[in-house]
């Protein structure tokens, strides 16, 4: 083997890597005796052996990250981010909504995801010293854009990746002050549809109205507040779900749209939560002194009997018109003449009946989806003359809410 010293006690291979490593015996014997001194290999002499470069090799991989080899991957990367936000075509600044004003923006990463119609998602990557985390809400300095954190890259050490949603709209909902009054409060939230896979009619008076059913769904951030006002609440023993107001940011010439919680999931994602909600008629709109929309707190359910039944069909009808799933109601015929019967109106509705008789019955919605049908008490009627048979129906609309 070439440059192989017959004289040294030394393997080839073992020559080889030493002289990788920057290593010299100065011509020592393997026998002599060998003494350490402050780290550092000498002979008797007090002459080196030559083992500096593996002392200079640790103490170079201390300084790239360290001795681990993840250890000095995280660095490497870290250190990629670094020269990135400076020089990357990616790079842009950032600021924390809640940030002081005096507060100078932060550099970070944004790349592409997902571009669609009703939604834009990015990830950004940003230091994780800068305190950005999943339910964060900043702005995209020169973009005039608000964006919200709603997922983290846990498999990225060395610093914060995460999935944000671009905040087009804010929303408006009441809440309790350190007083106990009710205020307004203002959020950023990414916002999916409006959207319907049908339109949904109900007969009343023997007129077809449309029934108003565009649903959205939505990102918010998650805090105590929040969390508190996007639960389903019992109140008054009939179920109500809380309403609040939706604009654009920059379209400030659109009305105030005003929808009411469906469902809210705050459990799947840390920091964020994510919530269906659908519209609901507004009689009008009321601001405070700061602008912002007051929502009408008043029973949903309440809303909706005025909206469906008449004073007279409530009267003729006794029974509840919100119902459950799976739960047994009964519905009584107060009129006069009770020579009718009960009749669901429509073929599809999944109603079972328990019990019947000419002026009372017991039925039961049995899916845990939302739905509505029309219970009809139908009276007939047989012209003597003519025979032909008639009906005088009063139809009174059931509403049956979801069970999720």
């Amino acid at each position: 083997m070439s440059g192989y010293d017959k004289n040294n006690y030394k393997q080839p291979t073992l020559n080889l890597m030493a002289r990788r490593l920057g290593l010299t015996y100065n011509n020592i014997s393997v026998n002599e005796k060998i003494v350490k001194t402050d780290n550092l290999s000498k002979n008797e002499t007090g002459v080196l052996l030559g083992l500096e470069g593996i002392e200079n090799q640790a103490i170079s991989l201390e300084y790239n990250g360290g001795r681990l080899q993840q250890e000095r991957m995280i660095y490497d990367k870290r250190r990629s981010l670094d020269r990135a936000v400076l020089y990357s075509y990616q790079a842009g600044g950032f600021k924390k909504i809640d940030a002081d004003p005096s507060e100078r923006p932060v550099r970070g990463l944004m790349n592409p995801n997902k571009v669609k119609q009703d939604y834009d998602e990015k990830v950004i990557s940003i230091g994780y010293e800068h305190g950005f985390q999943t339910g964060t809400v900043f702005e995209w300095m020169g973009t005039r854009t608000y964006w919200l954190i709603y997922l983290q890259e846990l498999t990225e050490l060395a610093y914060f990746r995460g999935n944000c949603r671009r905040c087009s709209y804010k929303i408006s909902y009441p809440a309790l002050d350190d007083q106990g009054r009710v205020i307004s409060k203002e959020i950023y939230a990414s916002v999916i549809g409006p959207q319907q896979k049908n339109i949904q009619t109900t007969n009343v008076n023997g007129k077809s109205v449309d029934v108003l059913n565009n649903t959205i769904t939505l990102l918010v951030p998650k805090t105590a507040e929040t969390v508190n006002f996007f639960s389903r609440k019992i109140k008054n023993d009939k179920v109500n779900y809380d309403k609040f107001a939706i604009r654009p940011i920059h379209e400030t010439f659109l009305d105030w749209e005003v929808y009411h919680i469906e469902d809210a999931d705050w459990l799947s994602t840390p920091g964020a939560i994510e919530v269906t909600a659908i519209e609901v008629k507004s009689a009008g709109v009321e601001l405070d002194e700061t602008g912002l929309y007051i929502p009408d707190t008043s029973d949903v359910s309440e809303q909706k009997v005025e909206d469906y039944n008449d004073y007279l069909v409530e009267d003729l009808i006794v029974g509840e018109t919100f119902i459950r799933p799976t739960l047994e109601y009964t519905y009584r015929y107060d009129g006069e003449v009770a020579a009718g019967e009960f009749v669901i109106g429509g073929n599809k509705a999944p109603v079972h009946i328990i019990e019947k008789t000419n002026n009372y019955i017991k039925l039961k919605w049995t899916r845990t989806h939302s739905g509505q049908f029309d219970l009809i008490y139908r009276i007939a009627s047989k012209n003597p003359v003519t025979g032909i048979v008639t009906y005088a129906d009063t139809t009174k609309v059931i509403v049956a809410e979801s069970l999720l």
